[in-house]
């Protein structure tokens, strides 16, 4: 007698394969996504923010449960949470290749799936890179003149800018200080 998997062991089985993936994708599509999109971009540097690939795991992760529900029972209200996370997930996905923060000699450009500021050289006091020695995190605190202080984590794509940022606040005349975190 030829045996076939039932629908609920696919659904099951098609979200195990789903998370084995995923973890790749939410790695992976934000960097490649933001290196084709803004590969022509006339900055000095830009990089894309943590929250994208924040937003894109948990897109990936609201497909992987659409699919578990729909393998665990299927009536009305289970192809409702399906159809609401699969709504979900397209919502996530699209918000997370919204993030880009750009750097150049005029001004720094941040912009994230729910708001968009630009901070113009011109307008900081002080550029303070704050050090933490027992982690070896790093962070980045612009104050400008209205008081309103912006930080910004030192990542990796961020940690190739530090000599740019270095040199143009010296250009701008902004005290540049690296202090350790207390």
């Amino acid at each position: 007698m030829h045996r076939t998997l039932s629908i609920r062991g696919r659904y099951f089985i098609a979200a195990i394969a789903f998370t084995m993936i995923s973890t790749l994708l939410a790695l992976f599509v934000p960097l490649t996504y933001g290196e084709t999109k803004y590969f022509g971009l006339d900055v000095d540097y830009w990089f894309i923010p943590f929250q994208n690939y924040a937003l894109f795991a948990a897109a990936l992760g609201c497909i992987v449960l659409a699919l578990i529900v729909l393998g665990f029972v299927r009536h009305i209200a289970s192809y409702i949470v399906a159809a609401l996370l699969a709504v979900s997930a397209i919502i996530l996905g699209y918000s997370s290749f919204l993030g880009l923060t750009t750097i150049d000699e005029d001004k720094l450009f941040m912009r994230t799936a729910f708001d968009e500021q630009t901070y113009y050289w011109q307008n900081m006091t002080s550029i303070t890179l704050l050090y933490n020695e027992h982690d070896g995190s790093e962070q980045y605190i612009f104050t400008l003149s209205d008081g309103l202080d912006v930080q910004i984590a030192n990542t990796n794509q961020l940690n190739e800018a530090k000599s740019f940022i270095y040199a143009t606040a010296r250009s701008h005349d902004i005290p540049y200080t690296e202090k350790r975190e207390q």
